[in-house]
């Protein structure tokens, strides 16, 4: 009842004929990446001769975003006092389970009976976000996944690639909010991922989201893989039920390369055995700096060099995007307020992001990935 009743207070009045008030909805009851509307309700008992001016809003452990640029206008009526509205509304993708606090937003309203413009502020508001059930990965109206891998069929020998390209579409739900799929080395092959591509439509206040993931394998010896299936289970807001998103897997048969499965005729005794060991060593050099490379340019050295060489706010995107996956780094609280305003002046209403307290705390949180103690190892003579 308490946070009920938080939710309806009114400011106290900046002039007798305006007012404004905050709501949240739901209150209570939404997990975790469903989204929670806070509606600000501006009122006046004549009516607005322009637009509102309202605020950013930043809410710590969430993802905001303002889906329609313009207000709803309306009547009200409260204690016997009839009103003229504009309601303005944020969305809030909650990242975390337990309480939020919305802070008090200072709005600009410009009511007809007076003379200059009213600023007024809404109470702080409280909701309670709980979190997703089983092993669900991220929460949407609609969520499909599809796969295509290149080349599409064989036959493969030792020193192909194939890349796979993993598409994720999520009805009512940001596409920085889609999990990563990631990938990992095997027995016989190296993954290279590419830098995730992520992308956001708002059309008539509903978003969609859209994440691409792409990894090339390249096969190291012959033999026979299994490329793995992947699934993905989610919430459905509209259905209140877990779901599962399933790509199949893709078995390969890798056969030893050309240059390699049919072996030399036997030299003559007067051949010069030196210049094929000279040939062998300088080959072997190249492939090794081809690899050391290749390596090289997924190491967390050369993504975070990626991220303080980015030139814009889309190529620090994806550059940050592709460093975290890399490192499995959660972001503090300095670095996700720096990602928030990122994501806001990419995806949202263009607000202003600073890339160089975006690199600071980027570099803080890898200094101190840094100084972690690390185990020690055991005595050689114990």
């Amino acid at each position: 009842m308490r946070v009920v009743a938080a939710l309806l207070l009114l400011t106290a009045a900046v002039v007798a004929e305006s007012r404004v008030r905050a709501s949240v909805k739901p209150a209570a009851g939404a997990r975790v990446g469903e989204p929670v509307t806070l509606a600000v309700e501006l009122m006046t008992t004549k009516w607005f001769k322009s637009g509102a001016r309202l605020p950013e809003l930043d809410v710590p452990g969430a993802v905001v975003r303002r889906l329609s640029k313009f207000g709803i206008n309306g009547t009200a009526t409260v204690d016997g006092v009839d009103y003229t509205t504009q309601t303005w509304e944020y969305t809030i993708y909650p990242q975390r389970a337990g309480r939020f606090d919305v802070p008090p937003l200072t709005v600009r309203m410009y009511p007809a009976d007076a003379e200059r413009a009213v600023d007024a502020t809404t109470e702080t508001v409280r909701f309670e976000i709980a979190a997703l059930p089983g092993e669900a990965a991220c929460a949407a109206q609609a969520l499909d996944a599809s796969q295509v891998f290149l080349p599409q069929e064989g036959p493969y020998e030792v020193g192909h690639a194939v890349t796979r390209t993993i598409t994720l579409r999520s009805t009512g739900a940001p596409g920085m909010l889609l999990p990563p799929l990631g990938a990992t080395d095997a027995d016989g092959w190296t993954a290279y991922p590419k830098t995730p591509r992520v992308d956001d439509k708002i059309q008539r206040g509903e978003i969609t989201g859209t994440r691409i993931e792409s990894v090339t394998y390249v096969f190291e010896r012959p033999g026979t893989y299994r490329l793995p299936e992947i699934r993905i289970p989610w919430w459905n807001i509209a259905a209140k039920r877990l779901e599962t998103v399933t790509l199949t897997g893709l078995e390969i048969v890798v056969a030893p390369s050309a240059e390699t499965a049919v072996a030399p005729p036997p030299p003559e005794r007067s051949f010069p055995w030196w210049l094929l060991g000279l040939v062998a060593a300088l080959a072997g050099a190249a492939w090794l700096a081809v690899k050391l490379r290749a390596s090289w340019a997924v190491s967390e050295a050369a993504t975070f060099r990626a991220v303080t060489h980015a030139n814009g706010a889309q190529a620090t995107y994806r550059a940050l995007g592709a460093w975290l996956s890399r490192t499995n780094l959660r972001p503090d609280a300095a670095l996700r307020r720096e990602l928030d305003a990122l994501g806001d002046h990419l995806y949202g209403h263009g607000g202003p992001w600073d890339p160089v307290a975006l690199r600071r705390a980027a570099r803080a949180i890898r200094r101190r990935r840094a100084q972690r103690p690390r185990a020690g190892l055991p005595p050689l003579n114990p």
